[in-house]
């Protein structure tokens, strides 16, 4: 529905999928780079990594995307790796993702990023092999289909609306503040993005 693509054409389009991925794994095998098989065949350099690190462990996924996994407290990354996320302000490392997901996840859990923002989060959970539900303000089905459109509204009486209902809890939620400053001019009005710094912590710690 958000794509705008008929359901058969989807069912159809599946089918193909296994033979896609198949035709992948053929170019990787061959020696070809992720970007280089990304190009070729039109898919994100994320899907692919996806692909190339399938069954593997996490310590050699961070090897073959060449992060150093990091074991003390502070995390200090000079560097967005720009393979994961779109340009996007306040974008955060796909580094750190990684690390949180390897600390405090693990394979095939169900995380959460309820301010996907540039989709670096939902592109380091594919490379990771963890799943993800990704929401942001803006409405990019075109480019983020995985990222669902959703403005978060607060009330004082009943705090805040969370954009999903559902049987399966997430595993890790990924709540970074807002940019209050950077981005004060698109938050709406009754967003939890325009709450002042104080009433912002106050409602992400209940």
């Amino acid at each position: 529905m958000r794509l705008g693509i008929d359901q058969k054409m989807i069912h159809n389009h599946l089918s193909k999928m296994p033979v896609l991925a198949n035709l992948i794994n053929a170019d990787l095998s061959l020696g070809f780079t992720v970007a280089q098989v990304a190009r070729k065949h039109g898919w994100t350099e994320p899907m692919v990594w996806s692909l190339a690190l399938e069954g593997k462990e996490d310590h050699n996924r961070f090897k073959e995307l060449g992060w150093g996994l990091r074991a003390w407290d502070q995390w200090e990354f000079n560097v967005c790796d720009k393979r994961f996320g779109d340009e996007w302000p306040g974008r955060i490392p796909a580094q750190l993702i990684a690390h949180i997901l390897f600390y405090f996840s693990r394979p095939n859990d169900l995380v959460m990023d309820p301010m996907a923002g540039g989709g670096v989060t939902p592109d380091t959970c594919l490379a990771l092999g963890r799943r993800c539900w990704a929401f942001d303000m803006e409405e990019r089905a075109e480019t983020r289909p995985e990222i669902e459109s959703y403005a978060w509204r607060y009330s004082p009486d009943q705090g805040l609306s969370w954009p999903v209902n559902s049987k399966e809890k997430a595993d890790l939620i990924i709540f970074d503040p807002p940019y209050f400053d950077k981005k004060a001019d698109g938050y709406g009005e009754k967003c939890i993005s325009g709450l002042p710094r104080e009433d912002w912590v106050l409602q992400a710690g209940m």
